[in-house]
């Protein structure tokens, strides 16, 4: 999706499966450690921890050739930025989406 907002932000498909899991690596790795610093020092910035970690990713996952280009320092910070509130939609709205499907699910099996 953000690739077909910014056109510095450039993924083939070949190196969208790479970019993912590096991406995951990335986040699963930074995140914890953002957020235990975050904590200790300015519990105010407890909320950007998964917003640095989405902005490390993509670089991160840029130096895996083939996969993941970006030009341009408004692309990285509005590529992160969508990369972000893309992710966060998603964890907030798929546990609604999957306790309808399993309510659904039990409604059709009485």
């Amino acid at each position: 999706m953000t690739s077909w907002i910014l056109d510095g932000f450039n993924i083939r498909v070949s190196g969208f499966v790479a970019a993912v899991l590096v991406s995951t690596v990335v986040q699963t790795l930074i995140t914890p450690y953002v957020a235990t610093i975050a904590n200790c020092y300015a519990s105010a910035f407890l909320g950007g921890a998964g917003l640095l970690a989405t902005a490390r990713a993509p670089f991160i996952a840029q130096l895996f050739r083939g996969g993941l280009h970006i030009t341009g320092v408004s692309t990285w910070v509005l590529g992160a930025l969508l990369v972000w509130l893309v992710s966060a939609l998603g964890t907030f709205l798929l546990p609604f989406w999957w306790l309808r499907e399993k309510r659904s699910q039990r409604q059709s099996a009485r």
